[in-house]
């Protein structure tokens, strides 16, 4: 493929004072390099007071970071301004490639194409605690969302196919076709 845009990389907080959200985002596109390009890079402009997501590079913190067509690891610096609940989104979607948030801490691995990641944070500058794995061999296709459609009115489930497989999304738990469990 030539471009792929991940659009969107969200960051919200909530807390007392209501919700607070940041953006980054990330571009592969044919030709780039992961070094800073002023034709196609901006670079994060701190705000300080509010909670803030950007990706990082060869020292450079990034606000759109364009990079190559290819399954890489992006590193993310979070800035967390108060404590609290802090959500990673990808409201847009990954447009045609897997991208996992992984929190170091934690170990989890999460694909955000299909849920987001929510962990409390003290108030702190976390690098090297997240980062992004993207795969543009690996991508989630057909997504279809059904609500109450199970034994239990009101259970959510999700079906979606990777990589050819069918697998379902219920209640937070990954099931394959044959109702086995995965995740």
């Amino acid at each position: 493929p030539g471009e792929i845009r991940l659009a969107n990389l969200k960051l919200v907080m909530e807390n007392s004072y209501g919700e607070q959200q940041d953006h980054t985002f990330i571009k592969l596109k044919k030709g780039a390099t992961t070094g800073y390009d002023a034709n196609a890079d901006l670079t994060k402009i701190v705000n300080s007071g509010i909670g803030q997501v950007y990706s990082v590079s060869e020292d450079v913190d990034y606000a759109a970071n364009v990079l190559p067509v290819e399954s890489q690891t992006v590193a993310l610096k979070v800035v967390a301004a108060k404590a609290g609940s802090y959500t990673f989104s990808m409201p847009d979607g990954t447009d045609g490639v897997t991208a996992t948030l992984v929190d170091t801490r934690t170990g989890s691995r999460t694909d955000l194409s299909l849920w987001n990641y929510t962990v409390e944070l003290g108030k702190d500058t976390y690098a090297g605690r997240f980062y992004l794995d993207i795969d543009v061999h690996k991508t989630p296709t057909n997504v279809v969302v059904t609500e109450g459609d199970s034994e239990n009115e009101g259970d959510k489930m999700m079906k979606f196919i990777e990589n050819g497989q069918l697998y379902i999304l219920k209640n937070g738990v990954i099931y394959d076709a044959t109702g086995k469990v995965v995740k």
